[in-house]
């Protein structure tokens, strides 16, 4: 029996080499393809998280700088100073010259919206008033050219003559010295029917230096003036100056963020 299984094992050791096979063959190494596969899905994964965490750097990034301006600009908007003077003529403002009609009077059309019972009329005496920017207004912001106005009015005239009025802005320096010509000028000669009402509205910059806001209600020049004086009517009048601080110290910071992160995404 042995001999029979020592003989078959020599068959067998003899057909394996004549097969060109190994008679102990060992198992294929996997080690080396493992090796790499697995280095290579190391690399891939580091790269896409990188590539992830980069995107939400840069967009944690973009947000927080525009936090930083957006609480820079909100902190100096909040400590904005404003100096308003509205008068609808119900009393006397100051003015150089201060006469008024009644619209119950009849001398005009139907008043503007919000009207109250009395307008301003001309009556061949310019109404002059000065309105001190300062205290209200940080001088140092509005020299820094951070000054803004507003100015709106209505502008009428009498129903049986074409007599019209006019109204202009003025900026005055710390001496009272005019700083250039009129920043507005409404001129009531474009109202085309006797006694109607007209609103004008103008904004713009403060000029550096200036210290008093002038107005000053006059005769239209591009219009004649009958019975002897001008009928030129001014009613709502309403001026807004406004002064916006130095910006936060983050909102320029957050401002120089974002420029330099368009610089980087031009580059």
């Amino acid at each position: 029996m042995f001999q029979e299984m020592r003989e078959t094992h020599a068959e067998g050791q003899a057909s394996v080499k004549r097969s060109g096979l190994s008679p102990n063959p060992s198992p294929p190494d996997h080690r080396r393809t493992v090796t790499r596969n697995e280095l290579s899905y190391q690399l891939v994964t580091f790269r896409f998280k990188e590539i992830i965490m980069s995107r939400r750097s840069k967009t944690l990034l973009t947000l927080a700088v525009v936090a930083m301006a957006a609480f820079g600009f909100t902190t100096a908007m909040a400590n904005a100073a404003t100096l308003t003077f509205t008068d609808s003529f119900e009393t006397d403002s100051g003015w150089s010259s201060y006469k008024t009609w009644n619209y119950s009077s009849g001398y005009t059309l139907a008043a503007p919206a919000g009207a109250g019972t009395k307008y301003w009329y001309h009556s061949g005496t310019d109404g002059v008033k000065d309105i001190a920017l300062t205290p209200t207004l940080d001088p140092a912001d509005i020299d820094a050219g951070r000054g803004a106005y507003s100015l709106s009015a209505w502008l009428g005239s009498y129903t049986v003559q074409p007599d019209r009025g006019q109204l202009r802005l003025l900026w005055l320096d710390v001496s009272s010295a005019p700083i250039g010509v009129a920043a507005e000028t409404f001129d009531g000669g474009t109202i085309v029917t006797n006694g109607e009402w007209q609103q004008f509205t103008g904004s713009g910059t403060v000029p550096v230096g200036a210290r008093f806001a002038s107005l000053i209600m006059e005769d239209s020049p591009t219009v004649g003036m009958e019975g002897g004086e001008n009928d030129g009517y001014v009613d709502l009048l309403d001026l807004e100056v406004t002064a916006i601080p130095e910006p936060a110290t983050m909102a320029l910071l957050g401002f120089g963020g974002l420029a330099m992160l368009r610089r980087r995404r031009r580059a």
